[in-house]
């Protein structure tokens, strides 16, 4: 498993794949740019947060602008303009 692309150095048995579009949409579910490596703080951020939806949905766009799956080069400068890092320090993560 690749390291979460958030960087915060999970453990490999904590990193799991974010799905930028929904598990359910079977056409997108296994394609590579539709999954990043998350630990659950990202995947939960990216899920229940209205900031992480939203950074989702730019995520998403980019992948398939790339046509390759997000690395963290790609990824952390989104996560820091949508208020992830600080939304993290402020969940005590």
């Amino acid at each position: 498993m690749l390291p979460c692309v958030c960087g915060c150095g999970a453990p490999s048995g904590q990193v799991a794949r974010a799905h930028l579009i929904s598990r359910s949409v079977e056409s997108l579910r296994n394609e590579d740019t539709n999954n990043v490596p998350a630990c659950w703080w990202l995947s939960t951020w990216l899920d229940q947060t209205p900031q992480g939806v939203r950074c989702k949905r730019s995520m998403w766009a980019l992948a398939v602008g790339l046509g390759r799956r997000l690395e963290a080069g790609d990824v952390q400068p989104l996560l820091r303009e949508c208020g992830y890092y600080e939304w993290r320090r402020r969940s005590g993560g």
